[in-house]
């Protein structure tokens, strides 16, 4: 916060109009008669679009929105006028959508009267496990078929759309090149061909120079000493980005990994990265296992793969 520009951030407060009326969140607050009165609240610029009923979507996605309203609707201490404006409102909202008010006001009646249920007892049932969610393409002639099926083993599909508008046209943004991501690099020294394996939460260009011009500097990288000592010219070209890594925290597990699978190519690496685990010792396992099965001969062809495993990880 001490860093932040003097009026980047600005902070804003609400004050009741003359008429004692105050807007917070969805819930209209106003005083009358010296109580607090509360209401349903909506902004002026709230349109009554939603997702409309011919739109490819589960009808569960098409009426999350008005189970939602009329939950909010019953919970709130309304009196009887504020609950008739309110009903009608949400019917005024589905018929925009293209849903019959029928539909929408079975929604409305069935909170209702589990709102009342819940009031006149203070028994409970018992809470129940939350069921298996299992997530599915949403098909309209599949989906309504599997669902039944699924839940007679206590699994609830969980449908999703793909092939979206957004997704089939694509993003009017430029895909950025590779020397502006961040991830894993590999360097490879044109001379000699021996190659250092690194990884920056920064864009690729720039921890490419550090290494470089570290061998002027009295702190040299591991590409900074092997050039200072051998005189070897490292350019731009002998750079390659191995894998993006969006994440900031996964990049030292993914630079160990990849130096510990080419660890036998006489890195310029100095160490085996941050991450240091018994489990990346399979990949040098695995190397010797895929050479071993290489130099199978006819002198040998009962050997399976299982015992060559075996006899590498005895030479460990």
């Amino acid at each position: 916060m001490d860093k932040v520009k003097k009026g980047a951030i600005r902070f804003t407060i609400e004050r009741q109009t003359d008429d004692g009326r105050l807007p917070f969140l969805n819930v209209m607050c106003e005083i009358v008669d010296g109580q607090v009165r509360v209401d349903v609240y909506r902004k002026p610029t709230k349109t009554m679009r939603l997702i409309t009923s011919d739109s490819f979507h589960d009808m569960k996605h098409k009426m999350a929105a008005y189970h939602s309203m009329a939950d909010f609707m019953v919970n709130l201490p309304l009196n009887e006028e504020q609950i008739e404006r309110e009903t009608e409102k949400i019917l005024e909202i589905g018929s925009v959508n293209g849903f019959k008010r029928s539909a929408i006001m079975e929604i409305i009646d069935k909170h209702k009267e589990k709102n009342l249920l819940s009031g006149l007892t203070t028994f409970y049932d018992e809470p129940k496990e939350p069921p298996k969610r299992v997530s599915f393409r949403y098909f309209p002639k599949v989906t309504r078929v599997l669902g039944p099926v699924y839940k007679n083993f206590g699994v609830d599909l969980v449908h999703r759309n793909e092939g979206s508008l957004r997704d089939l046209l694509g993003t009017l943004k430029d895909t950025p090149l590779d020397l502006h991501k961040s991830g894993i690099y590999r360097i490879n020294c044109g001379c000699c061909g021996r190659s250092y394996f690194g990884m920056t939460i920064r864009k690729l260009f720039i921890r490419f120079n550090e290494h470089v011009n570290s061998a002027r500097w009295k702190q040299k990288t591991a590409v900074g000493r092997h050039i200072f000592i051998t005189k070897h010219e490292i350019n731009i070209s002998d750079l390659k980005l191995i894998q993006p890594v969006k994440q900031h925290w996964k990049v030292e597990y993914y630079e160990a990994v990849h130096i510990h699978k080419h660890k036998h190519e006489n890195l310029l690496n100095i160490d085996d990265g941050n991450l240091k685990s018994p489990l990346l010792n399979l990949f040098v396992l695995k190397r010797k296992v895929d050479e071993r099965i290489i130099d199978l001969t006819e002198d040998t062809p009962n050997s399976s793969v299982s015992e060559i495993y075996y006899d590498c990880l005895f030479e460990e």
